[in-house]
């Protein structure tokens, strides 16, 4: 792809991103997904986009340009990125902080764009007088327009920020049940019945189309950053060893049967049995380790997506291990997962997420939560307390008590039954004065106390810190589990106040909901910090459960 072009797409990826979020957008396409494939909604931007016929100088992208972008996209994980801060929010210190990046970037990138655009106008146009004058008027209207969308975005992040900031104490005391949407970017209700999903979803790709592109981007990236050209080397350390189709010398749309005779070919040569070469294992073994790669379909489908590593499934083994931490799978499913950060997730998964799709991802298992909670809980006390005037939570606990053997599982579910029990007497104040007294006297102190607790932990961070378990114990909880009260606090939320619901049906779920909290936290217990009998004992529970696991997948 060539210069010229990767520059017209940054420039029409801020567009679009920046338009999604425009306070007074009427007929814009909102919904789209980020990217590319934006472009093909709404009307303003045929201005921007012309078929190929049509095309003058100042025209930023063609029709078949388009097509040729999805195209890179679907096949080689090949994406642009939105680098501007574009995405509204109701935190004051990240808008300033993406303002001034927006700011700064308008600088940076701006004269970049310009000469690139100039530059391929030139070498499109040829070298004629024209195309002097031309191409870098061309090239300062473009790198003009990235920079009034920069300024624009720096400005539109302040103004919506101050809107949200506004609006949230309205939104708290007068709209029960409203909450903060990161995929949307506003506040609206959220969804209470098992299987709905968020309208913006439909948008989006499935869950295994978005993990197959941030596998890819996250290759590509790696390969592209250490310079990695699938060139024989001699070195056994050398990209060669990780790339399988040079260790079996063909190329990457090989057939099966290509694969098989090639590999047939180089075992009679390299075999160590006819090869007295000090090399000749270590090359068979190469040899053979890539045949069962490229022989097996799925696997092979994993190796072109992520190289070595998406085949080993190293990210699912880094997941597994964090999820055991904070009680298992079983839990995970209640609970969410921890950290789900760009960086995060590339450390952890390694997998190279934008910001849209981890919104997406968030969203996502916020209403797989809800869904496990709704079906696997409170109707299961629902049903048991048919025919009865009260619920007995006996059976429950005895149920729970299954969970509380991994990890942290017992003070996760202290957490979140705490948190439940918030919800529970936010939906139950009467009116705006109540809701201010319980956010005064309760919640902010206590969200307040997580804040603190966060930033002391971080500020005790030394290099000996990552070296010892207790300390790095203390870390992940401490940074964990405000995210994970999120969850739970948005799951609750969208149970008990969804607009939709009947009152019979919402005081059932209210009734539930409290038998559960209490149970979470009789089966519970507060998180006291790690030390040497908490480790041992911390320690011994997840080799109980990675050996259960084990079990089960033999």
């Amino acid at each position: 792809m060539s210069a010229g072009l990767t520059a017209r797409r940054l420039i029409l990826q801020q567009l679009t991103a920046v338009s999604k979020h425009f306070p007074l957008r009427t007929g814009l396409s909102v919904g789209a997904p980020a990217g590319v494939r934006t472009a093909s909604h709404g009307r303003w931007i045929s201005f921007f986009i012309r078929p190929e016929n049509d095309r003058n100088t100042f025209t930023l992208m063609t029709e078949e340009e388009i097509d040729l972008l999805k195209k890179c996209q679907e096949v080689d994980g090949d994406e642009g990125r939105v680098i501007l801060s574009t995405r509204p929010t109701h935190n004051a210190l990240k808008a300033i902080g993406g303002s001034m990046l927006n700011i700064t970037l308008s600088f940076l990138v701006s004269p970049l764009l310009a000469l690139s655009v100039s530059l391929e106008s030139i070498r499109r146009q040829g070298m004629g007088p024209i195309a002097f004058i031309t191409a870098p008027a061309a090239g300062l209207l473009w790198g003009g327009i990235f920079m009034a969308i920069a300024w624009y975005a720096a400005v539109q992040q302040i103004l919506l920020c101050c809107i949200n900031t506004l609006r949230a104490p309205l939104m708290y005391l007068l709209y029960p049940g409203r909450c903060w949407n990161e995929l949307s970017c506003t506040y609206e209700y959220p969804l209470g019945n098992v299987h709905d999903a968020h309208p913006l979803l439909a948008f989006q790709a499935s869950p295994d189309k978005m993990f197959e592109r941030a596998m890819k981007r996250e290759t590509t990236r790696k390969r592209d950053k250490r310079g990695a050209k699938y060139t024989k080397t001699g070195k056994h350390d050398s990209p060669v060893d990780d790339d399988y189709y040079a260790t079996l010398g063909v190329p990457r749309d090989a057939t099966l049967q290509q694969i098989k005779e090639a590999y047939n070919r180089l075992v009679l040569k390299v075999h160590p049995d006819k090869n007295p070469h000090q090399s000749a294992a270590a090359e068979f073994d190469a040899i053979t380790k890539a045949y069962r790669v490229l022989s097996n379909v799925e696997r092979r489908r994993k190796y072109d997506m992520g190289g070595k590593s998406g085949v080993d499934d190293i990210g699912k083994k880094k997941r597994e291990a964090v999820r055991a931490l904070f009680g298992g799978n079983t839990l995970h499913l209640l609970v969410g997962d921890v950290k789900t950060g760009s960086f995060s997730q590339r450390v952890i998964d390694g997998l190279d997420w934008n910001q849209e799709e981890l919104c997406v991802l968030r969203q996502r298992t916020q209403e797989r939560a809800r869904d496990e909670l709704l079906t696997n809980y409170l109707n299961y006390l629902m049903s048991a307390k048919q025919g009865k005037n009260t619920t007995d939570p006996t059976e429950m606990r005895r149920r729970l008590q299954c969970l509380t053997n991994t990890g942290l599982a017992r003070e996760v579910l202290f957490a979140v039954g705490h948190e439940y029990k918030r919800v529970l007497l936010y939906s139950k104040a009467s009116g705006p004065l109540e809701r201010l007294g319980l956010y005064v006297n309760t919640i902010a102190p206590h969200r307040s106390r997580r804040r603190l607790d966060k930033w002391r932990h971080f500020s005790r961070i030394r290099q000996h810190t990552l070296k010892d378990s207790a300390s790095m114990v203390d870390l992940a909880w401490y940074t964990s589990v405000e995210e994970l009260e999120s969850t739970a606090r948005i799951v609750a939320t969208s149970v008990l106040l969804d607009p939709r619901m009947a009152e019979e049906e919402r005081r059932h779920r209210s009734e539930a909901l409290q038998v559960l909290s209490e149970s979470f936290i009789a089966c519970g217990q507060p998180y006291k910090g790690a030390n040497k009998q908490t480790m041992d004992a911390l320690m011994n529970s997840l080799r109980d459960y990675h050996q259960q696991k084990r079990c089960e997948n033999d």
